[in-house]
């Protein structure tokens, strides 16, 4: 929006005053009338800009941004949301103050043997990245060729029966993240369970995930299953329930890549964010829900994780090689998140083979760039032939390479 015409002709009429006078004064009357108006000129000079008026410095503005960030026209304007401003002002109410920073997917970190545990999170600290996402899931003994236990889902078999084995190890998880400082991204289920790489009692019971997503009763049964993991209780921090426990968990994700790879699924994307109303009553405000990521990066940046006002980040996952497609899609994640007041992250990528150290680094590039966290898959003390890394590996010190480069970009939001 361009600033008014009436501004225009107060800048002139003031302008005119002060090189050449157009005011003769008679009397003090008229002199003080003068003045007068004079003041006004100057306050609807300095009146701050609203948002889209164009600008000269962000102290213009009442969003404190004056950007060309999004302006089709390469114009600077006041710009909501914006993280790319001139001087004179901040970033508006979420303008990305902080640094970036990098978080990396461990899912069955759990799992693993004490010191092998404890063996990750030291190579975490150290490398300065704070998080680390795991999910819910059946693991079996030594996938991967790990020192991983068996452990059945928390309804492996039947809806409802909780198996509450896997969240007493996660106790044991999160009581060593806070000894480390590190804390977790918890994804309350893996999409992949309803049939493709396992069969969890929620395809016993409903058969499909087709029927999983539609059916009424089965996200009740899912709801019911968020609220027992949120409210269970870890008896090492307090007996406190999992939904408020700000020391370790940095966000509770929904389930991993939900609707994943089901492209003749056509019903509307409003699941997520029924799942996030449910949650949200039971998670402390400090904690963030997720919508644990899309299984690409159409599903990722589906309007509706964006429009839902229970979700606070939205997870983008991609496999391809490609970085100029990264910057692409992330640059469009970052466009919808700042239009709806939300956060995203780059929650899933990785490589195999002799390819894998270089897409980590290449794509954690672009999300330096553009300010925006990275998660590669997968840290794991674990056979590495496939998209797994490990200390010492090339694949590893790039992340760490790219994650103490995070430290200097700013960041596309404010991490809190």
């Amino acid at each position: 929006m361009a600033p008014t015409s009436i501004h225009k002709r107060f800048r002139n009429v003031f302008v005119q005053n002060f090189e050449q006078p157009i005011f003769h004064f008679s009397s003090t009357t008229t002199m003080r009338t003068a003045l007068l108006f004079a003041l006004l000129v100057l306050f609807s000079i300095v009146e701050s800009k609203k948002d889209w008026d164009y600008c000269t410095t962000s102290s213009e503005c009442d969003n404190k941004c004056c950007s060309s960030q999004y302006s089709g026209d390469g114009k600077l304007k006041c710009t909501p949301n914006g993280t790319q401003c001139v001087s004179g002002g901040g970033g508006g109410n979420d303008g990305g103050s902080g640094k970036n920073w990098s978080g990396v997917n461990s899912y069955f970190l759990w799992a693993l043997s004490e010191s092998d545990r404890k063996a990750h999170l030291s190579a975490l600290r150290d490398a300065g990245i704070k998080v680390v996402r795991i999910f819910i899931v059946r693991v079996n003994g030594g996938t991967k060729s790990t020192s991983a236990s068996f452990t059945p889902d928390l309804e492996d078999i039947k809806v409802g029966n909780y198996q509450d084995g896997i969240l007493n190890k996660i106790d044991l998880l999160m009581r060593d993240c806070k000894a480390y400082g590190i804390k977790l991204n918890l994804v309350m289920h893996d999409r992949y369970s309803l049939g493709v790489w396992q069969k969890d009692g929620y395809v016993a019971k409903y058969g499909s995930a087709e029927k999983f997503y539609t059916s009424s009763d089965a996200q009740r049964d899912y709801d019911k299953r968020i609220q027992h993991v949120l409210q269970h209780r870890n008896p090492y921090l307090g007996n406190t329930t999992w939904g408020q426990l700000t020391d370790v968990v940095w966000a509770f994700g929904i389930q991993n890549e939900g609707r994943g790879h089901m492209q003749n699924f056509k019903q509307p994307w409003t699941w997520h964010c029924n799942r996030a109303k449910a949650m949200r009553p039971m998670i402390n405000k400090k904690i963030y829900i997720t919508t644990g990521g899309g299984a690409d990066f159409s599903d990722s940046l589906q309007d509706a994780h964006f429009q839902c006002p229970d979700i606070d980040v939205i997870g983008l996952h991609n496999y391809g090689t490609s970085s100029d497609d990264v910057r692409k899609n992330v640059n469009t994640g970052i466009s919808k998140a700042k239009q709806h007041g939300k956060k995203i992250i780059y929650e899933e990528y990785g490589a195999e083979g002799n390819n894998k150290a270089k897409v980590i680094g290449d794509q954690a590039d672009v999300c330096n760039q553009l300010g925006v966290p990275f998660w590669p898959w997968e840290f794991v003390k674990a056979d590495q032939s496939s998209y797994e890394y490990w200390t010492g590996s090339g694949a590893w010190n790039t992340h760490v390479s790219k994650a103490k480069a995070a430290s200097n970009p700013k960041s596309a939001f404010n991490w809190n």
